[in-house]
C-alpha cells in the first residue's frame, strides 16, 4: 500500500521504518509538505534519540502549539533508544497514548553504524508494536523486490541519460546492491557526465567507490582466473588505510570470503544441475545451507555468482574453504605463525595455486 501524508498527519505518533532509506526521507518530506512546512522549518523540534530523555519527547510534543495546527517533533536514529531501557513496549506505549490531538511525534529509523562499520536500522520491533498499540502509523519502506539494476536505469533515462545493462550491473556490484546507494549514485553520475548522454562503466570506475563486499568479490574473480599477483594488488587495496589488518579482517572482511565461497560452492551446485538457484528443485535446494541460502539471495547477486562458479570445480572450492580455516585459525592465533597482512597474502597466494591447476 502507498505512504498516505494526510493519514500520517491525522496520527499522533508516525514511525517510519525498512532498509529504503531514499523512500523513508521522501516519506518525512512529504508529511511536512502536506502541512506546509519544510524539513528545516523553525516550528520544528527535532532531535536524535539518545540526544533526549523519551519524557522529553512525549513532554515536548505535548506542549500547545502557538500560530500552527500541530505540534511537530522529530526523532531520529530511532534504534539508540531501546525499548526494554523504556519499561517495554506496553509501558511505551502508554507514554505515547499521552500525546494530544495537535501532537505529531515522527519516530525515524535510520540506519546505524557499528564497530565493523555495518548499517542496521538498530532495535526497532519493539518500537513498532509501542506504536502500533498506542493506535500510531507504522510505514516501513523496503528494498525487497526492487530491481535496482533496472531502477538504476529507468533513473538514468528519466534524466536524459542511457546506462547500458552491463554498467547499471557494475553500479549495483559497488554497492552491494543497496537500493538507496544506487539512486544516489545514479544521481551523482548523472551530474557527473554533463552534457553526455551515456553514463559509461568508465565513468563509474571514475567516480563511485566500491564497497567492500564489491572488492571481494574482485579479488576472488582475479585468484579464480589464475591471476595470484592481481589479487594480492587488490588486497593491499583493501587495507591500505588498515593500521592492523586483525582488526579490519576478522570482523567483517573476512567473514565476506567465507561467505561468497559458501555461496559459490551452491551456486555450482545448480550449475552442474543446469537450474537457476530460484527455481531449483528440491533435490538441489534441499543442500542449499541457511546461511547463506542461494536461493533466496538477490538476483544479481545469484547472477553474478553463477556466473563465477561456471569457472570452478567443487574439488577446488572445497580446498579453499580448507585454506579459508586454516587461515582462520592463524588469525585468532590458534596456529600463530606470521601477522595479519602476511597470513592473508599467504591465503591468497594458496588459492591461487589452487586454481592455476586448472581442471
Amino acid at each position: 500500500m502507498a505512504f498516505s501524508p494526510s493519514k500520517a498527519i491525522d496520527a499522533r505518533v508516525v514511525l517510519l521504518a525498512g532498509d529504503d532509506s531514499q523512500s523513508r526521507n521522501q516519506a518525512l518530506k512529504d508529511i511536512l509538505k502536506e502541512l506546509g512546512l519544510t524539513p528545516n522549518d523553525q516550528d520544528i523540534e527535532r532531535f536524535n534519540a539518545d540526544e533526549k530523555p523519551f519524557a522529553d519527547w512525549i513532554g515536548i510534543a505535548s506542549t500547545f502549539p502557538f500560530g500552527v495546527d500541530k505540534r511537530i517533533v522529530i526523532v531520529r536514529y530511532l534504534g539508540r533508544a531501546n525499548v526494554s531501557d523504556l519499561g517495554g513496549p506496553k509501558k511505551v506505549a502508554e507514554q505515547l497514548g499521552i500525546l494530544q490531538d495537535f501532537s505529531l511525534l515522527i519516530l525515524v529509523a535510520d540506519e546505524l553504524t557499528n564497530k565493523s562499520g555495518d548499517t542496521t536500522p538498530g532495535s526497532i520491533t519493539s518500537w513498532k508494536k509501542a506504536v502500533k498499540d498506542a493506535n500510531g502509523l507504522v510505514a516501513e519502506f523496503s528494498e525487497d523486490g526492487v530491481d535496482v539494476i533496472k531502477e538504476v536505469r529507468q533513473i538514468a533515462k528519466d534524466s536524459g541519460k542511457e546506462i547500458s545493462a552491463s554498467a547499471a550491473r557494475l553500479l549495483t556490484e559497488y554497492v552491494g546492491g543497496k537500493l538507496s546507494e544506487a539512486r544516489s549514485e545514479t544521481q551523482k553520475l548523472i551530474l557527473y557526465v554533463g552534457d553526455s548522454n551515456v553514463i559509461t562503466e568508465q565513468d563509474i570506475k571514475d567516480t563511485v567507490t566500491p564497497d567492500a563486499e564489491y572488492n571481494v568479490f574482485r579479488l576472488i574473480d582475479l585468484v579464480i582466473e589464475g591471476k595470484p599477483g592481481l589479487a594480492l594488488s587488490q588486497m593491499r587495496g583493501m587495507f591500505s588505510k588498515t593500521a592492523k589488518v586483525e582488526e579490519e579482517a576478522f570482523p567483517r572482511v573476512f567473514p565476506m570470503f567465507m561467505r561468497q565461497f559458501r555461496l559459490l560452492w551452491q551456486a555450482r551446485a545448480c550449475h552442474e544441475a543446469k537450474v537457476q538457484p530460484s527455481r531449483a528443485p528440491a533435490a538441489v535446494a534441499d543442500a542449499f545451507l541457511t546461511k547463506p541460502n542461494f536461493g533466496k539471495e538477490r538476483d544479481w547477486l545469484q547472477n553474478r555468482t553463477m556466473r563465477t562458479a561456471s569457472q570452478v570445480s567443487f574439488p577446488q572450492l572445497t580446498a579453499c574453504l580448507q585454506i579459508l580455516m586454516e587461515t582462520d585459525g592463524k588469525m585468532k592465533g590458534v596456529t600463530p605463525q606470521l601477522d595479519g597482512y602476511e597470513t592473508l597474502e599467504q591465503m591468497i597466494l594458496k588459492m591461487g595455486a589452487v586454481f592455476q591447476k586448472r581442471r
